[in-house]
């Protein structure tokens, strides 16, 4: 039978934990809960199920780790001995697998029993009861199942809805209901959850009402139960903290309950600080602002470990906080991942350098990273985040959590423009979108197994952005091809025109000068007639009249010929005048042809009109707006999960009251104000007026 052991000389080396919990053989430095600790007993002997409930950091796993499993042992619930076998579990990564490996480390089964325990428990919600019948409790012996963040047990579910549409979680939690309400075995049963998840307890039949029986809620620890957790640990390993560091470091952390993991590793790297500088004297403002305080503490003493690493080492280590931390309903939250899954996502590194790292991360003096027990890895241990007061607190986490988010709004998008694809109902993406979006996936290696983390459809996606590629280079060089085509026809017609010009200029001069000499014969012939007419009047006799009448009638004939001539030469310059203004309107169509070619190369290059940008309300929105619109995006991006309603009148997937669906695009549900969305309507109107239109003919035409 499992006994509680206690490493007094690793607790006393390093007597506060960190951001880890702390652990039942560490209960001797476990101070300020023991009311809350007693409390827990009393409502456990009354139920047999308790849930311990609280906000992330508040504790839960401490209290019941090292706070109710030693009072257990040491005999303190009443109704019961203190012989004990104790199962602690997780259920991330499968509830059923590690309610049995917990039963199997508890010795209640052998480990050659596993799989036989495994098929018990999996027929029925009563297989659990069925199998701990089978191991034959002594008289007076019971059994404690703890279910330590029972929250991921929501995340399995939601991550095997196709699969087995749920079944292995509903199943898990009917047969811990089933547990309890039985009287043929001695089982009880304690959850540790979030109190942020409590609602998603409505999954499952029955949950809610036994939480309403059996459910404890952290209280906060009041300021002498804080100062008694600072000072208590470092008290039994023989030092001393400063009076004026203890409230200090109380002020600093303030009446959060979210603290006391961040309080913890600030203790933590205090205490470490102070043996380096020699272990005299007492603990005091040099050491803990040496640390960080709490401010910085764990953002200095993680960075301080990823910088250790090697250029290449922190690439891979990134990849690995990216596998263990996601986002859900809009808050940062860890991933715990099987260490084979881990190196499935990676991929091309070497087994080594994966465990080298995280066990870097892992180490005692840090513990940002939780091992199995035994600190071997193999491909079924899980690795976990300690606490997610380091994705808090760590910048540089943080900001891979947010890219990571970023690229599954990528992923999630192509997978949506694949299907619609393929079904005939949208296109291809060209660039800006599919340059970014091949950057993204050579950057940061997608591959089948990091897709699976999100949902279906990598190949779908792989083979979309393969023919979006081929679409987006074939359209190219069509479109150059075609305007290398119409503008070296608009060159050659150029050509032609100016040497057209310049001939329709000699002939227009030489029917000017032809008109302006007939213009002068006209008027040298009106004179003589004139001059012929005046003769003719006062002459006397009848030969003299008969040959002025005949010049006469010479010179009218000739005065007809030349305004003929006149007439012809004019109505020839009127036509030429005409042929040049065609051969004008010409040019300016083939002009007129090649920037709307260009314009539509501009399309597929990804090209806005001076003064617009690519909106980019969601991956593969190319409308073009004003930066100040642009802006407006990113700002309202980044308070999208904020602005979601969580429940009451609007429900989880409409905005809260004041805010409305953006829909700049179908599938935009981006929570904005009215006056925004009715700019993105009308930024969607203005789009094809806002593309790129310049090109050089532009210049030839002047």
């Amino acid at each position: 039978m499992p006994v509680l052991e206690f490493d007094v000389q690793a607790a006393l080396a390093q007597p506060y934990p960190g951001l880890r919990s702390f652990e039942s053989s560490e209960s001797f430095l476990f101070f300020g809960r023991r009311v809350q600790t007693n409390e827990l007993l009393r409502r456990l002997a009354a139920g047999r199920m308790l849930a311990v409930v609280g906000t992330s950091g508040s504790g839960k796993s401490s209290m019941v780790r090292a706070g109710l499993l030693p009072a257990l042992y040491r005999g303190h619930l009443a109704g019961t001995g203190s012989t004990w076998r104790i199962a602690v579990m997780r259920p991330g990564g499968g509830p059923l697998d590690k309610l049995v490996d917990a039963l199997v480390d508890a010795e209640l089964f052998a480990a050659s029993d596993r799989q036989q325990v495994r098929k018990t428990i999996a027929l029925s919600s009563m297989g659990l009861v069925n199998a701990v019948s089978q191991a034959k409790l002594k008289h007076r012996e019971a059994l404690l199942i703890v279910v330590d963040q029972f929250e991921e047990l929501f995340r399995f579910r939601m991550d095997h809805e196709l699969p087995d549409g749920g079944g292995e979680a509903a199943l898990f939690v009917a047969s811990l209901l089933e547990a309890v309400d039985q009287v043929e075995q001695s089982i009880f049963v304690v959850l540790t959850m979030r109190s942020d998840f409590l609602g998603d307890c409505a999954q499952f039949v029955g949950l809610p009402e036994a939480l309403n029986r059996n459910q404890y809620l952290i209280p906060r620890m009041i300021r002498d139960d804080r100062q008694e957790a600072v000072e208590g640990p470092v008290r039994v390993a023989g030092a001393k903290i400063s009076v004026r560091l203890v409230q200090r470091v109380l002020n600093d952390a303030g009446d959060d309950p979210d603290q006391l993991p961040v309080l913890q590793h600030a203790l933590m790297a205090t205490f470490r600080e102070w043996k380096k500088r020699g272990g005299q004297g007492e603990i005091d403002f040099p050491e803990y602002e040496a640390a960080g305080t709490l401010a910085d503490a764990i953002n200095r003493d993680a960075q301080s470990v990823l910088d250790d690493l090697s250029a290449g080492d922190q690439v891979v280590a990134q990849r690995i906080f990216r596998c263990l931390t996601t986002m859900e309903g809009g808050r940062a939250v860890r991933r715990p991942a099987r260490f084979s899954k881990i190196l499935e996502v990676i991929g091309t590194v070497d087994r080594e350098q994966i465990e080298r790292i995280i066990r870097s991360f892992a180490a005692a003096e840090h513990s940002f990273l939780v091992l199995p027990a035994g600190g071997q890895l193999r491909d079924d241990s899980v690795i976990d985040i300690t606490h997610e007061s380091l994705i808090r607190k760590w910048t540089t986490l943080r900001n891979w959590v947010e890219a990571e988010a970023e690229n599954v709004r990528w992923y999630h998008s192509l997978v949506r423009a694949a299907a619609l694809y393929e079904v005939g109902t949208g296109g291809t993406w060209r660039d800006p979108e599919l340059k970014e979006a091949l950057l993204r996936r050579e950057r940061d290696q997608w591959n089948q197994a990091w897709a699976n983390q999100y949902g279906p459809g990598f190949d779908s996606v792989t083979k979309f952005l393969a023919r979006s590629k081929a679409r987006q280079r074939r359209d190219r060089i069509l479109l150059r091809g075609a305007i290398v085509l119409v503008f070296a026809g608009a060159l050659w017609g150029y050509g032609k025109y100016r040497y057209d010009l310049y001939q329709d200029h000699k002939s227009e001069l030489a029917l000017r000068a032809a008109l302006a000499d007939t213009a002068s014969s006209q008027a040298a012939t009106q004179n003589n007639l004139r001059k012929l007419e005046a003769d003719l009047a006062t002459a006397q006799n009848s030969a003299e009249k008969a040959e002025l009448k005949r010049k006469l009638d010479e010179q009218t004939r000739e005065l007809a010929v030349l305004q003929n001539q006149a007439s012809q030469t004019a109505q020839q310059l009127a036509t030429h005048k005409g042929d040049q203004a065609s051969q004008d309107s010409l040019l300016k169509d083939a002009y007129a042809q090649i920037d709307s070619l260009q314009a539509q190369l501009n399309g597929v290059r990804g090209i806005c009109a001076p003064g617009f940008v690519w909106r980019g309300a969601v991956p593969g929105d190319r409308v073009c707006v004003t930066p100040a619109v642009h802006n407006q995006v990113l700002s309202d991006n980044t308070q999208a999960a904020e602005r979601r309603a969580g429940g009451g009148p609007y429900g989880p997937d409409t905005c809260k009251q004041g805010y409305v669906w953006r829909e700049a695009t179908p599938t935009d549900h981006v929570c904005v104000e009215a006056s925004v969305r009715e700019q993105a309507a009308q930024d969607n109107r203005q789009a094809q007026y806002r593309l790129a239109t310049g090109s050089p003919t532009g210049q030839m035409a002047k």
